[in-house]
């Protein structure tokens, strides 16, 4: 279940497009009077702006409406170029009835793409199948200075009354516009996300108008939420002669849902005998869900089809268990059938992976994943699983994503945590999912190294991690094999030494998610002391950069980590012989609220250690806290690189 493609169109379509330059093509009115408008003043990256989006959905029944857009965009860089790619998705039952693009060069020059001229294409990059299809084309006379347009209508089918607009782009959005005509005595109920006071203005009999004008760009920032998750969005939920509304609020949401997904839960013999012997000598609740758990994630393939409404619904059980693939919503329905042949109930859940996207004052069917919730025994205590929720009426779930393969049960990642979620109850329930404690997710990397005369460092390492930490790992990992994944961990210790070589890595547990995941592995790197005047300097802390290295800038948006952590590090050098420590670094302790970091340097004589701590209690910082966040980095930055000095014993 996906939200939206993210796909970057870099199609050249030879031999689809024409040129019009000896015979002007005439450009159409609504064009010409955006190219008009005064060009305005943008900052100098600024790749293009739209002068105007406008966008008119005919609802003509429950499930069908037609959609009639026109854009206009106007080039500033090359890098805008790529806005005269134009994509108009469509699906089952869909039809396109007009499809139109133009465009003017810095010369005047004019050209056209027909409909014919446009090439149909299946661009899923993780599906299996689907019946989404693209109608794609690049105009000619890209450049500067280039104005383009594009124009289409499309009928489409719906399987549930809502419409969702997304006005705010990466680009500057001159003006955009949204009209909804329904049919007479329809009504409509619109909630915005990350705007406020939008309301709409009657546009004819039964029609209403959003307009917006001078829409700012979401900013390409480091750390920042996802660009779904700052948009602004409007949700509108329709209904009216005999068409019950199915959203609209998230109790109807979850009410459809769980209609559309229940009626997939059918057993078969093979999968009651499949259940029976994965628990077979297994007692309680926990054992017997984690063999279900780790079956489900380990056997069925990620696959997708969405055909029609398959793009919500789940397949048949039986057909997921027979094929062992399916997709996220797949997998969960197998697994929720597993578990009802052992007498345990669960729900699906609705989640977008892009944190922050699903708030609770908007309801909408707009979700890009799907995992499961399983009713709790009354036997066990609340604080059994940390991804325990508890809802109105009492019941208690635990949380489980079975797409996830690196993520043991009573766990979910880091993306799925202090999210909003859906439980497709009848009524449904929107629950915020627990952020976890930082030692749940914590990696420790342990070293001992010595410093020869020579100036080479060697040492042995041991990194152990648990929870995210430990996921993020296995996950990376699994991308490679032999000596790709020996290299992938020289990778990872050259981040912070140079032209370190690796030897011998050994992992362990790297299959057994429910225990912690252990790399082992020599290491070895030549010039690492700094000889200054007779005396060497010598860094403590080995490994592990934990500055955000964010931008001098001006910052848009608040602060997005990866999720809470506790790191620590554990290093002791051996001094060269002949040497004596003659200065230690001050140890650092700081406390900004959101993170702590604290560092102690310490020396017998022989050996100097360094151990620190790095904590991220909340991984979403305000943009209010942006100085403290400035002091923070200060702090790790002169902790990180300072130096022990050695000089010659006496």
């Amino acid at each position: 279940m996906r939200r939206h493609i993210r796909i970057l169109l870099v199609l050249l379509l030879a031999g689809t497009m024409q040129m019009f330059a000896s015979n002007p093509v005439v450009l159409p009115d609504w064009m010409l009077q955006a190219m008009a408008q005064p060009k305005g003043a943008y900052p100098e990256d600024t790749h293009a702006v739209v002068l105007m989006s406008e966008t008119l959905y005919t609802v003509t029944s429950g499930d069908q409406y037609t959609e009639h857009s026109r854009r206009v965009v106007r080039i500033l860089r090359p890098e805008g170029e790529n806005e005269g790619s134009f994509s108009v998705p469509t699906s089952e039952g869909d039809q396109v009835s007009l499809l139109h693009a133009w465009s003017v060069d810095a010369s005047g020059h004019t050209f056209e793409v027909k409909q014919k001229e446009f090439g149909e294409y299946n661009l899923s990059e993780e599906e299996l199948y689907n019946d989404n299809r693209r109608f794609i084309t690049k105009v000619p006379g890209l450049g500067v200075g280039s104005v383009v347009a594009l124009e289409y209508d499309v009928r489409r089918h719906i399987y549930k009354a809502e419409l969702d607009w997304f006005p705010q782009e990466d680009i500057p959005v001159k003006n955009a516009s949204l009209i909804l005509d329904l049919p007479p005595t329809w009504e409509y109920s619109s909630t915005w996300a990350n705007a406020s006071g939008r309301k709409a203005e009657p546009a004819g009999p039964n029609q209403w108008k959003w307009v917006l004008a001078d829409i700012a760009p979401i900013e390409d920032e480091p750390l920042r939420l996802e660009r779904a998750s700052l948009s602004q969005r409007l949700s509108i939920a329709f209904f009216g002669n005999g068409v019950t509304s199915r959203v609209g609020s998230w109790a109807a949401i979850g009410t459809w849902y769980k209609g559309l997904a229940d009626q997939r839960r059918n057993s078969t013999p093979e999968i009651l005998e499949t259940t029976q012997r994965l628990t077979t000598g297994r007692a309680g609740f926990d054992s017997r869900v984690r063999a279900i758990a780790s079956y489900v994630q380990r056997n069925v393939r990620y696959v997708a089809i969405s055909i029609g409404i398959g793009g919500f619904q789940p397949h048949f059980a039986d057909d997921i268990f027979r094929h062992k693939y399916g997709d996220c919503k797949d997998k969960a329905t197998l697994m929720a059938t597993m578990l009802k042949q052992l007498g345990y109930p669960s729900e699906l859940v609705l989640i977008d992976t892009d944190r922050e996207f699903t708030k609770p004052a908007v309801p909408s069917t707009v979700f890009d994943h799907a995992i499961l919730a399983i009713e709790l025994p009354a036997d066990i205590a609340d604080d059994t699983y940390p991804s325990m929720v508890k809802t109105k009426s009492g019941k208690r779930y635990v949380i489980f994503d079975p797409t996830n393969q690196f993520t043991p049960f009573g766990l979910i990642p880091s993306y799925e945590q202090n999210s909003y979620a859906l439980i497709a109850t009848d009524p449904g329930e929107l629950v915020q999912l627990p952020l976890f404690q930082p030692d749940l997710n914590f990696s420790e990397t342990a070293g001992k190294f010595s410093l020869g005369a020579d100036d080479v460092l060697t040492g042995e390492v041991v990194h152990r991690m648990k929870g995210d930490r430990a996921s993020s790992m296995r996950n990376a990992l699994s991308q490679y094999d032999g000596k790709d994944r020996s290299h992938f961990v020289e990778l990872i210790a050259n981040g912070s030494l140079k032209q370190a070589s690796v030897d011998a890595p050994q992992f362990e547990n790297l299959n057994d998610t429910d225990k912690e995941l252990t790399i082992n592995y020599k290491v070895k790197m030549g010039g690492y002391a700094q000889n200054a005047g007779g005396l060497l300097l010598v860094r403590p802390r080995i490994f592990g950069d934990k500055s955000m290295h964010l931008p001098k800038k001006t910052r848009n948006y608040s602060i997005e980590l990866t999720g809470s952590r506790h790191d620590r590090d554990v290093y002791e050098i051996a001094i060269p012989a002949g040497y004596v420590v003659d200065e230690l670094p001050d140890n650092t302790h700081v406390d900004a609220g959101f993170a702590s970091y604290s560092s102690k340097f310490e020396s017998d004589g022989k050996v100097i250690r360094y151990t620190r701590d790095y904590v991220v209690k909340n991984p979403h910082i305000e943009l209010s806290k942006l100085d403290e966040v400035k002091r923070f980095e200060n702090s790790i930055a002169l902790d990180q690189s300072a130096t022990a000095v050695l000089k010659k014993a006496p």
